[in-house]
């Protein structure tokens, strides 16, 4: 059984680029920017290996949280339903029956594990952004997870079909340009392999279902900007938001004492891949300036089009610090007790402090008076 006719894309995301793929299947028009703003993706999250739960060869660092899926479904008024069964067998039963409804089924899945079976040739730019899908999208990934002991479970794939007789999955891969078809029992295993992976699947699966109507695109946009903004700037958890930002602005000098130099070589050449591959450039952050470009359109908010400018300078900051960092991975002395890299990280700490607090101070005058704005007190 196989969706026919599945409209897909390139995009940066694996989340928000497959979702987009999903709503025009469904027959709805979004872009990936929009979709990425309204599930309050824009985040960051910084731990040391020994404080996270996980096995993992490098400090952990992203500029997303992870569940955009509900988030999403929340500002839209969708329903996600995500499984995580303790039978492998059940999964897949299921997984056929909403194929057969008609219904693409997102997959927590090991990259690294059915890599080599995905397509390798040179790819076009996506034509919806100038900046989403890197033309050596496997070699790159593969040279990254080749520095890791340990695989790495954050990647998210959607499955279209299946074919038993001829042991094959069809899926889409948000940076390639075709529907892709990997055997299926490579993918099954990738679901859930037994073995140490850094953020297990364990066969994680999830669906959405859309509603009748969505509500006003207008009103959700701005929800989505108050709500992420303030999550930002005043989240308790030293590891995530602004207080991750200006924990790793003081401890990335003094990396070498608090990790093996061999995690902080893999570090500085994850924080590369992560910015520079997986997120468009940035840790997302140009990918967020697209969405307030976009927003700024739809409210007619001349203030967001400059906030969404400060963003792509952000990216660039970003940009910046992390091709440094990748150069100097096998020597981080040398770049780690350079004075130009605490004056670098230090000022994309207060730049994201006062981007964030400008469009958070923006998002509040929306709620004035609106009684449908949502209420984070």
């Amino acid at each position: 059984m196989k969706i026919v006719d599945f409209p897909h894309r390139l995009s940066v995301t694996c989340r928000a680029g497959n979702i987009r793929d999903l709503m025009e299947y469904e027959g709805y028009k979004f872009t990936e920017t929009m979709l990425f703003g309204l599930s309050n993706g824009l985040s960051f999250a910084y731990l040391l290996p020994e404080e996270t739960k996980e096995t993992v060869d490098f400090a952990m660092i992203s500029g997303v949280t992870h569940n955009q899926f509900e988030e999403l479904a929340s500002s839209l008024r969708m329903h996600y339903a995500s499984c995580i069964p303790t039978d492998s067998a059940l999964v897949w039963e299921h997984i056929k029956e909403l194929l057969q409804e008609g219904k693409p089924v997102f997959l927590d899945v090991v990259l690294s594990l059915y890599l080599k079976y995905l397509d390798k040739p040179a790819l076009p730019g996506s034509s919806e952004t100038s900046f989403t899908a890197s033309n050596d999208f496997v070699s790159t990934w593969d040279r990254m997870f080749s520095q890791l002991q340990t695989p790495a479970g954050t990647h998210v794939t959607m499955l279209i079909g299946i074919d038993e007789l001829e042991n094959q999955a069809f899926i889409v891969e948000n940076n390639l340009s075709r529907i892709q078809t990997v055997p299926l029992d490579v993918l099954k295993y990738a679901c859930n392999p037994p073995m140490t992976v850094t953020n297990h699947p364990q066969n994680r699966y999830g669906v959405y279902y859309l509603p009748t109507k969505f509500p006003n695109i207008k009103e959700a946009t701005k929800n989505a900007i108050y709500a992420n903004m303030h999550s930002f700037l005043y989240t308790s958890r030293k590891y995530n938001g602004i207080n991750a930002i200006e924990r790793l602005a003081e401890q990335m000098p003094n990396w070498l004492e608090l990790m093996p130099r061999d995690q902080v070589s893999i570090t500085m050449g994850m924080m590369f891949y992560i910015s520079e591959k997986a997120s468009g450039g940035g840790f997302y952050r140009r990918l967020f300036a697209g969405f307030l470009r976009e927003a700024a359109h739809l409210l007619g908010e001349d203030s967001l089009e400059e906030i969404s400018k400060d963003y792509y300078k952000l990216s660039n900051m970003w940009r910046e610090l992390n091709k440094q960092l990748a150069k100097g991975a096998d020597f981080p002395e040398s770049i780690l007790n350079s004075a130009d890299l605490k004056v670098s990280i230090n000022n994309i700490a207060a730049e994201e402090r006062r981007i964030a607090e400008c469009l958070l101070s923006l998002a509040e005058t929306w709620r004035m008076g609106n009684e449908s704005f949502i209420s984070m007190d």
